[in-house]
């Protein structure tokens, strides 16, 4: 038995919880493989964020395999939910504000409506 169920053992048995598990994509130490390419990964204290955890580069890809782990986490959470404000029901199920879904506002054919272009 390893020290850290011994650990856990003695915290539940006197009527502790255990810690809840970290959020995806949040490091609490430099992970040993790249989850992008499998590369080794060494720790960088500089990418260091109360959000993301520990900072880490990969020797193959560098910092972009860090930021591109993250991303993927951000699109999948985007991917569960794609409400920007969700719809509002009152307690008789009447809609009273059907939402705005991110699909409504983001689209690929017209990224700048009404001829907006902030480059101009």
């Amino acid at each position: 038995m390893s020290l850290k169920s011994n650990v856990e053992e003695d915290i539940t048995k006197v009527g502790g919880e255990r810690a809840p598990n970290p959020p995806a994509g949040f490091y609490l130490v430099a992970p040993q493989a790249c989850p992008i390419c499998g590369a080794a990964t060494y720790y960088f204290p500089s990418l260091n964020s109360k959000f993301r955890g520990a900072g880490w580069i990969c020797v193959m890809g560098g910092k972009a395999h860090y930021w591109e782990a993250h991303v993927r986490v951000l699109r999948t959470h985007l991917a569960e939910n794609p409400w920007i404000f969700p719809p509002v029901l009152a307690p008789d199920g009447e809609v009273l504000y059907p939402g705005l879904k991110r699909d409504d506002l983001i689209t690929e054919s017209q990224p700048w409506p009404d001829g907006y272009n902030p480059n101009q």
